[in-house]
């Protein structure tokens, strides 16, 4: 599994080391409306909220969440056990990154990079992604014609299998590039849904499901 993630961690850790930047232990951050802040936004132990019409650099928290609200527009955003949720028409100039935590791209919202989370769902309602969406053990969720301008890969290996994966393309959303599942052990489905496509390849996927509408047990 790429160690990307697990690099920025560790550097947040050495806090003591960082130059122009706001930074905090046990205490949350949170940038009013309209707000825009020239240095990277960094905290342990505590939540990151931006508020509507901001303009921030990087933010990365250990142990807490992000929460970018609507008509913004950040850097990287990179959180350890938390998850980060973007409001609708944010645009991320730069990747998304998650440890343990999910990522929420809500309507309208675009992310000039990559998603990758490692424990965590990665859900886009009418978003864009640029670059790749990638996950080890978390379902990905495309709703409202959402588009991954890239690949979607799954990493990470499981001896025995690990639990069922679910990639679902729904309401018109598609992948423009390949599905690739690292490991021929792991358990990943595809389910397209109600025009959802693929315009790649499909490598590694244990079964490809098609419905014209989202079946009940979604």
């Amino acid at each position: 599994m790429k160690k990307r993630a697990m690099t920025w961690a560790l550097c947040l850790a050495q806090a003591t080391v960082w130059l122009a930047c706001d930074f905090g232990v046990n205490e949350n951050i949170a940038v009013p409306d309209g707000e825009t802040r020239q240095v990277s936004l960094n905290t342990v132990n505590g939540n990151i909220a931006i508020g509507q019409g901001c303009r921030v650099q990087d933010c990365r928290t250990v142990n807490g969440r992000i929460a970018v609200d609507r008509d913004s527009e950040t850097a990287n955003l990179q959180a350890a056990n938390g998850k980060i949720d973007l409001g609708k028409h944010v645009v991320v100039h730069g990747n998304i990154e998650t440890l343990n935590g999910s990522v929420v791209l809500g309507s309208g919202s675009s992310v000039d990079g990559s998603v990758t989370t490692i424990n965590g769902k990665v859900t886009l309602h009418s978003a864009v992604v640029n670059e790749n969406v990638e996950t080890g053990f978390g379902n990905i969720i495309l709703l409202g014609a959402s588009r991954i301008k890239n690949d979607v890969r799954v990493q990470g290996r499981d001896a025995d299998g690990g639990e069922l994966l679910i990639i679902r393309l729904a309401e018109g959303s598609v992948v423009e590039g390949d599905i690739i599942v690292e490991d021929k052990n792991r358990r990943v489905e595809l389910h397209l849904i109600a025009g959802g496509r693929v315009l790649g390849k499909v490598k590694g996927v244990a079964a490809i499901k098609e419905h014209t509408t989202t079946p009940e047990d979604e």
